[in-house]
C-alpha cells in the first residue's frame, strides 16, 4: 500500500492483457451446455473492441497511481523512464497499445515486443512446456463445480445426471476419480462465462440466463482452483516464471545498487517498468514469491487488466520492497469504468507486514523460488514497436474553446471523417474542428513538440474531448453501448480533476442511457448534449 513517506525508485508493473474472446471457437464446448453459447465479435482468443478500451481506461487509471507514487512524471516520458513491454499474441500487442494510449496520451511513446509471433521468454520461459511438473492435489470437490453444472444444463444437483441423459450432454464430473479432468474444463468454462459478462453481452445470453454477477463471482473461483494447483503451485511456478521472476529482482536490486548478472529489464534502473502478460504469469509469479492476494469481494484472482505492482522505495532512510495489487472487479470491466479500482498490499508468506518486505526478505524468498536452470541472464531481443491498435490516435490537437458551435443539431466530427488532403487522417487525430481549423495553425511535428511539454491538466482535456467526440459519434450512428462507455470515461476523467460540471452532467447521462444492451431512457439526446456544454465551458475562453 502507497505511504505519504514513500520515495519510489523504480516500479514494476504485471498486468494480464484485456478483455478476450475464449481461445477456443464454442464447438469445443457445445457437448457440455443445453443451450447456445454466446457469439463473439473477434476470432478466438483475440482483444476485443470493449477489451481495447477497457485496457485505455485502465492504462489511464494506472497513470493516475504511477504519478500520485512519483514514480512518472505528469508530461511525456523521457529515454527509458518509462519500459513497456508486450508479450507476443496478438490480444497482448493490442493491450499494450491501448494500455499506452491511457498511459502516455498524446505521447506517441513506443513498446518493446519479439519480431512476429516469436517466444518470448520472459512470459514463456519454454514454448508449451512450463507446466511439464505434476500438478498439485486439489482434494475434495469444489462446490462451485455443483453451481457451475446447473448453470451448463439449468438443472439441480439431483437432476442434472437425468437431463444430460435427456439431451444428450456430458457432466462435467463423470466419476469421482476424474475431478483433475473436470476442474481443467471448469476452469476454462468458468472463465468463459466471465469473459462473456465482462465484454458487456446482453444479461440474457450471460451464462445462459442463468447467471447474475454474485453468481458467476462463485464460480470464477473455479479458476482460482485450478490455478492454484497448475499454475501457483510449486514446482510448476518455478519452472514457468523463474526466469521473469529473475529480472524483475535484477531490476529492483540495480535501483538499490546492487550488482547481479541477471539484467534488469530497464537500462536507467529507475522509473516505470510494465509487462503486459497473462493470467498464468501473475498466478506463475504469485507462487514463485508467495503472494496471496484474494479478495472476497472480488473473487477473480486474475482478471482481465489486472496488474501487480512491485516498487523499491525509500522510507524514512530504509528501503523496502512494496507489492500491491491494482485489481478491477468484473462489474467495472463491464461497465469501463475504473475511477474506483484500489490498490490493495498483497500478503507476502516470510514477510512481517502486508504488502511490505524488507529488501533482506524479499531477496530470501525470491532465492528460495527461482530456479536458476530456468532463468536467462540476457533479455530476449525485442524491438519498438508502434502499432495504432483500433484507430490511429497520437498527435491529438488541443483547443481552447473545442466544442464552440458544434453544439445541438450539430455532429460532431474527426479526422478521419474530414479526410482533408493537407491533414491526412494517420496523422491528424480527433478532435472537435472544421476541416479548416483542423489543418491550420503548426505542423504535426511541432504539435508533437507541443504537446509534449503539456502537463497533466492538458492530458485530461485532451482525453475528455476525444471521448465526448466518439460518444456522440457513437449515438449518431446507433452504437449506444459505445456512448455509455464513453459517458462513464468522461466522468471517471472529470471527477479526479475537480471538473464537477462535467463529472454530473456525464453521471447523469450514464443513468439515463442505462446498463449495456438495454434501451435508454427519454431525454439521454439533450443529456448529451449538456455534457458536451460543459466541456465547452470548462475548457473554453468564457
Amino acid at each position: 500500500m502507497a505511504h505519504a513517506k514513500d520515495h519510489v525508485q523504480v516500479e514494476i508493473v504485471l498486468l494480464r492483457h484485456g478483455i478476450r474472446s475464449p481461445t477456443k471457437p464454442n464447438a469445443n464446448y457445445v457437448d457440455y451446455a443445453n443451450a447456445s453459447w454466446p457469439d463473439w465479435p473477434v476470432a478466438p482468443g483475440m482483444l476485443t473492441a470493449h477489451g481495447h478500451e477497457g485496457m485505455r481506461a485502465i492504462g489511464s487509471r494506472l497513470r493516475q497511481e504511477l504519478v500520485a507514487d512519483g514514480a512518472m512524471s505528469k508530461s511525456c516520458p523521457t529515454g527509458s523512464s518509462l519500459v513497456l513491454i508486450g508479450d507476443s499474441t496478438p490480444r497482448n500487442r493490442e493491450s499494450s497499445v491501448a494500455l499506452r494510449e491511457g498511459l502516455t496520451p498524446g505521447c506517441g511513446t513506443t513498446y518493446l515486443a519479439m519480431d512476429g509471433a516469436t517466444n518470448n521468454p520472459l512470459f514463456h520461459y519454454r514454448r508449451d512446456d512450463d507446466d511439464d511438473a505434476a500438478p498439485a492435489t486439489l482434494g475434495s470437490t469444489p462446490p462451485a463445480l455443483d453451481e457451475l453444472q446447473s448453470v451448463l444444463l439449468g438443472c439441480e444437483s439431483a437432476t442434472c445426471a437425468d437431463i444430460a441423459r435427456r439431451d444428450g450432454k456430458k457432466l462435467l464430473l463423470s466419476t469421482p476419480d476424474a475431478l483433475p479432468k473436470a476442474m481443467k474444463l471448469a476452469g476454462t468454462l468458468s472463465e468463459n462465462l466471465m469473459l462473456a459478462y465482462v465484454e458487456g453481452m446482453p444479461l440474457d445470453t450471460v451464462a445462459f440466463g442463468r447467471g447474475d454477477v454474485t453468481r458467476l463471482g462463485r464460480i470464477i473461483t473455479l479458476h482460482n482452483d485450478q490455478f492454484a494447483v497448475t499454475k501457483k503451485a510449486m514446482p510448476a511456478a518455478s519452472l514457468a516464471a523463474s526466469n521473469l521472476v529473475a529480472h524483475i529482482v535484477a531490476t529492483l536490486d540495480a535501483a538499490n545498487g546492487v550488482t547481479t548478472d541477471v539484467a534488469s529489464l530497464t537500462p536507467s534502473h529507475q522509473g516505470v517498468v510494465v509487462l503486459v502478460g497473462h493470467d498464468t504469469n501473475l498466478a506463475n509469479v504469485a507462487g514463485v514469491l508467495g503472494l496471496d492476494w484474494h479478495d472476497k469481494s472480488r473473487p477473480d484472482d486474475y482478471p482481465p487488466g489486472g496488474a501487480l505492482l512491485m516498487a523499491l522505495v525509500e522510507r524514512d532512510g530504509k528501503r523496502l520492497i512494496r507489492i500491491d495489487t491494482l485489481m478491477p472487479s468484473m462489474e467495472q470491466l463491464r461497465e469501463g469504468r475504473f475511477d474506483a479500482m484500489r490498490r490493495r498490499p498483497v500478503q507476502v508468506a516470510g514477510c512481517s507486514h502486508p504488502g511490505e518486505c524488507t529488501v533482506d526478505e524479499f531477496a530470501a524468498i525470491a532465492k528460495r523460488g527461482i530456479d536458476r536452470s530456468r532463468v536467462d541472464a540476457a533479455l530476449p531481443v525485442m524491438r519498438a514497436q508502434q502499432g495504432r491498435g483500433a484507430r490511429p490516435r497520437t498527435g491529438r490537437k488541443f483547443r481552447q474553446k473545442p466544442m464552440q458551435g458544434r453544439r445541438s443539431g450539430h455532429t460532431m466530427r474527426t479526422s478521419s471523417q474530414i479526410g482533408d488532403a493537407r491533414c491526412p487522417a494517420w496523422e491528424c487525430v480527433d478532435t472537435v474542428a472544421t476541416s479548416a481549423e483542423l489543418c491550420s495553425g503548426p505542423t504535426i511535428g511541432e504539435k508533437r513538440k507541443m504537446q509534449q511539454n503539456q502537463e497533466a491538466d492538458t492530458f485530461t482535456m485532451g482525453e475528455i474531448i476525444f471521448d465526448a467526440v466518439e460518444m456522440n459519434e457513437a449515438a449518431v450512428s446507433g452504437n449506444l453501448d459505445v456512448s455509455r462507455f464513453r459517458a462513464r470515461r468522461i466522468a471517471s476523467l472529470a471527477a479526479p480533476e475537480g471538473l464537477d460540471g462535467i463529472a454530473e452532467a456525464a453521471h447523469a447521462l450514464t443513468r439515463l442511457l442505462g446498463p449495456p444492451g438495454s434501451e435508454p431512457l427519454p431525454g439521454y439526446g439533450a443529456a448529451m448534449v449538456n455534457v458536451s456544454t460543459e466541456i465547452d465551458r470548462a475548457f473554453g475562453e468564457g
